[in-house]
């Protein structure tokens, strides 16, 4: 007997998965000013 691929899950709405890519995007960036905040303060010191 083969074990036959599962199928992959049903795709999920474009709208939610936007939203969570604005999300990361987003986190990201904020992350990313702060750490370069933080670089320049360290510098400063």
């Amino acid at each position: 007997m083969t074990d036959a691929p599962e199928a992959p899950p049903a795709a999920a709405d474009p709208a939610e998965l936007q939203r969570e890519r604005d999300d990361y995007k987003d986190r990201w960036l904020r992350k990313s000013a702060e750490f370069d905040n933080y670089r320049k303060r360290i510098e400063r010191e």
